[in-house]
């Protein structure tokens, strides 16, 4: 069995100002759709990171 993810840094990556750009959110949707998971990568702390 493998997986088939994405990992990917938030601030500055897929959030620029703490903004994820529509075009960014529609991509990510699709991915999602496809089976694939999305794993976020950050330093910040989880509740900050819900903050936002």
């Amino acid at each position: 069995m493998y997986f088939i993810a994405l990992a990917t840094d938030y601030d500055g990556t897929l959030a620029h100002d703490g903004i994820v750009s529509r075009k960014t959110l529609d991509a990510l949707e699709r991915f999602k759709k496809s089976g694939r998971k999305l794993v976020l990568v950050t330093g910040r702390e989880l509740p900050d990171l819900k903050g936002v």
